[in-house]
């Protein structure tokens, strides 16, 4: 069973994921730590094992005739969970890359299993994060994301172990996963255009709200521009007939008195006029034709 995986560039540790066995095993933890220079120093495309002995303390690589025990010299049965348990680390260098993916099983049986489970995680973890992103990632850079798919993968190859190397737990994981995703994003794609739908409203409610306010504003404008341009022209009006008044008032006095009294004597000078004109009439003298002069009276 696979217990812990990582994803390591040279010796920046990426991503990683343990299980509860792992966690438990402080010993693993400090082995894994000091290995990152090792993996850094394995050439690009190779895959390598070694194996933990819990007993010693010692790690060793597999299959070395000398330096180390080969497969078929492993005790199988030995290598079954217990207190004197022996762990096995499995790595595979990406070409052109130099990222290493790792990952610790408690089981020497599943060697073909583990390296399916590493090239899973090479697939998964190259579609997700771009070439040039990898390259110029700092520690623990993808952990937030990629963490969790790593913990995923590991259960899906620890729960079908004998589904042709995990390849088909993978793909109808990777089907679910997608399923979810695209459940997901439709879910959020209904919240948001509900979102959108509720601005709308709410932006409406205040378009007329405003609309009414601009409404009694506008005729509350008018209605005082009305009054206004009225007392406007009252004004003008008063000041005309003001003006008038008052050129009246210079040419005939307050109350028009000096004006009557012009108008009354005129009025009198020519009665008289009309008196004497009268009088002179009545003494011209008309001759008939015999000469004789007669009075007209």
């Amino acid at each position: 069973m696979i217990i812990y995986a990582c994803v390591t560039r040279n010796e920046v540790l990426l991503a990683e994921h343990s299980t509860s066995a792992m966690e438990e095993s402080f010993n693993l933890v400090t082995v894994t730590q000091a290995l990152l220079k090792t993996f850094a120093d394995i050439p690009d495309g190779q895959r390598q094992s070694y194996v933990y002995k819990s007993t010693t303390g010692s790690l060793e690589p597999l299959g070395a005739n000398k330096t180390g025990p080969s497969w078929s010299s492993i005790d199988l049965e030995s290598s079954g969970r217990g207190p004197m348990q022996d762990f096995f680390y499995h790595l595979a260098k990406a070409p052109n890359y130099g990222v290493t993916y790792v990952c610790i099983s408690d089981d020497a049986r599943e060697l073909n299993h583990n390296f399916s489970f590493l090239a899973e995680l090479e697939s998964q973890f190259t579609k997700k994060f771009p070439k040039r992103q990898i390259l110029k990632a700092n520690a623990y850079a993808m952990e937030k994301k990629f963490s969790a798919k790593i913990g995923t993968v590991v259960h899906n190859y620890n729960t079908h172990p004998n589904a042709s190397g995990g390849t088909s737990a993978a793909a109808l994981t990777e089907k679910v996963e997608e399923v979810k995703n695209v459940v997901g994003d439709s879910i959020s794609t209904v919240l948001r255009r509900d979102e959108n739908v509720n601005d709308v409203l709410r932006s409406s409610k205040l378009l007329r709200r405003d609309s009414l306010v601009f409404k009694r504003t506008s005729q509350t404008v008018k209605r005082k521009s009305k009054n206004q341009l009225r007392l406007y022209n009252w004004g003008v009006a008063l000041l005309i007939m003001l003006g008038c008044y008052s050129v009246f008032a210079y040419m005939c006095g307050l109350e028009g008195q000096v004006c009557f009294e012009k108008m009354k004597n005129r009025s009198n000078s020519a009665s008289r006029n009309d008196e004497k004109s009268d009088d002179g009439g009545s003494n011209v003298q008309y001759y008939d034709g015999d000469g004789v002069a007669d009075d007209f009276y």
